[in-house]
């Protein structure tokens, strides 16, 4: 495949899953600038590893492991700046940053969402997008039994921060 082949390919596929991207961007940032910052940061983490994708679980699957490893990766690092030389031709284009326009329903779910702890914000946003308990356990990396006990007690979590 041509790079030009495989840069069209790549947009496309993360276009398709752009809503996997604006909702770890959502639950995981606080303010516009970084937002756009995590934004950007993980559509380069997913075209520096586009061609690793091996087709072993569902495209969208592998594009969560992504977004959710960056913006926890973000976070541990306490966000360090480190400049990547973009004027190499291994970069492309990234698509622009989506103007994102959100209910105020969704907007309180996300922040009752922000109130749990980094794996707790990753397990509900898989479970509420109707990942498989499996799905979930293969991508934030516990066993498929833990993961149903964590979504009935971040469901009591988020019933008791509802109450307050």
């Amino acid at each position: 495949m041509t790079k030009p082949e495989l840069k069209e390919r790549f947009l496309s596929d993360v276009t398709e899953n752009q809503k996997v991207i604006l909702k770890v961007c959502c639950i995981y940032t606080s303010t516009k600038d970084d937002f756009n910052d995590l934004f950007q940061e993980i559509h380069l983490q997913l075209w520096k590893s586009y061609n690793t994708f091996k087709g072993q679980s569902k495209l969208s699957t592998w594009i969560y492991r992504i977004a959710l490893n960056t913006a926890l990766q973000r976070l541990r690092k306490a966000y360090l700046y480190n400049p990547i030389d973009l004027s190499s031709n291994q970069y492309y284009d990234l698509p622009e940053i989506p103007s994102v326009s959100i209910s105020s329903n969704l907007a309180h779910l996300y922040d009752l969402i922000n109130q749990l702890n980094d794996l707790e914000k990753a397990i509900i946003i898989l479970y509420l997008d109707k990942y498989s308990h499996k799905e979930i356990a293969d991508i934030v990396g516990i066993s498929k039994t833990n993961v149903g006990t964590k979504i009935s007690r971040i469901k009591q979590k988020l019933k008791s921060i509802l109450k307050r």
